[in-house]
């Protein structure tokens, strides 16, 4: 990634008011981070705006056209609700309201099954699917990555 490019990514994390940034291009990874200082702690620190990662080998293109869960497996009727953003995964809309989703019980389609917080805006993720919860593998308050699994149903109910 040439230099240009950096700066660029750098004024974007300064303009959007973000902590860091991580892009991946042709097996490059390069995250840019926000450090903070006591005099400015929301300014780019000029000495190291960004940190290179080491390459990673190369990611297959992405698919044209990008669902918020898979298919069911006809072998095993599950079908994945996955991370349709990068976030911050919330079970319940408040720490003391009773989580939208638990293992166990049947969702509907269209029903919220969790909340991701990017950029300080609540997304509510809805199923695409009827199903059984039959796994949550993530905590709550965890960061979550785009297409990142959130909840597994079985469809055979």
């Amino acid at each position: 990634m040439d230099l240009r490019a950096l700066e660029r990514l750098a004024r974007l994390v300064a303009e959007l008011d973000l902590s860091e940034i991580e892009v991946r291009r042709l097996g490059e990874r390069v995250r840019i981070v926000r450090r903070s200082s006591p005099d400015h702690p929301t300014v780019l620190t000029p000495s190291f705006p960004f940190v290179a990662a080491p390459p990673e080998p190369a990611i297959p293109p992405p698919k044209e056209e990008i669902s918020s869960y898979e298919q069911p497996s006809p072998v095993e009727n599950l079908a994945t609700i996955k991370a349709p953003l990068v976030g911050t995964f919330y079970r319940a809309p408040s720490p003391d309201a009773p989580p939208y989703a638990e293992i166990g019980r049947i969702v509907e389609i269209g029903q919220t099954v969790c909340i991701i917080e990017a950029m300080k805006i609540m997304n509510e993720i809805h199923s695409d699917v009827r199903g059984r919860v039959v796994s949550i593998p993530v905590g709550n308050a965890q960061p979550v990555e785009f297409g990142q699994t959130l909840i597994e149903l079985d469809t055979h109910v």
